[in-house]
C-alpha cells in the first residue's frame, strides 16, 4: 500500500492536472483562494480512502470532525451533532480497502454532502460541487494508485 507521501503526490497531480484543464480549456478566472481551496479538497480526498486505519487521512479526520462538532454545539444544531457524532464512527466499524475504496462511494457521498450543505447553508451551488468534484478526484487517484500498487506489486 502507497504511504500517504504517494496518496497526497498523486492527488497533487490530479490536482493540477485539473486546474490546467479549468483553466486552459475551460477558460475559468480562478482566484488564489479558490485554486488554494480545490488543493486542500483534492489532498484530503486523496488521504480520505485510509481513515478505516491508523493514518494520516484517518488523524485529520477526526480532526475536523472534532472542530465541526464543536462548531455544531456553538450554534446548538444538536440533531445534526448527534447525526455527525454517530456517522463519525463508521470508520471503526468497516474492514480496510472495503467501502471507503469504492469509486461509486467517493463520489457519491461528496456530492451528496455537497447537495446537503448547500440545502441547509447559504453557500454558492456550484461552488461545493467543485469542492465535492476534487475531492472525489483525490480520492479516485488514492483508489487508482492502491490498485496500481496492488496489480504490479510496487513497494
Amino acid at each position: 500500500m502507497p504511504g500517504y507521501r504517494a496518496h497526497i503526490g498523486g492527488a497533487g497531480c490530479i490536482y493540477a492536472v485539473l486546474l490546467v484543464f479549468f483553466y486552459k480549456v475551460l477558460f475559468l478566472k480562478i482566484s488564489v483562494f479558490r485554486a488554494l481551496e480545490w488543493f486542500l479538497s483534492c489532498i484530503l480526498g486523496g488521504l480520505f480512502p485510509d481513515i478505516d486505519i491508523k493514518s494520516k487521512g484517518q488523524g485529520i479526520f477526526y480532526r475536523v470532525v472534532v472542530l465541526f462538532l464543536c462548531i455544531l454545539l456553538l450554534k446548538q444544531k444538536l440533531a445534526e451533532f448527534i447525526l455527525v457524532s454517530l456517522l463519525s464512527f463508521t470508520p471503526l466499524l468497516v474492514r480496510h480497502r472495503g467501502i471507503f475504496h469504492q469509486p461509486w462511494f467517493v463520489v457519491v457521498v461528496p456530492f451528496t454532502v455537497a447537495c446537503v450543505i448547500s440545502w441547509y447553508q447559504s453557500i454558492s451551488d456550484l461552488a461545493i460541487l467543485i469542492d465535492a468534484f476534487f475531492f472525489s478526484a483525490g480520492a479516485l487517484s488514492h483508489i487508482l494508485l492502491d490498485r496500481c500498487q496492488t496489480k504490479f506489486k510496487l513497494s
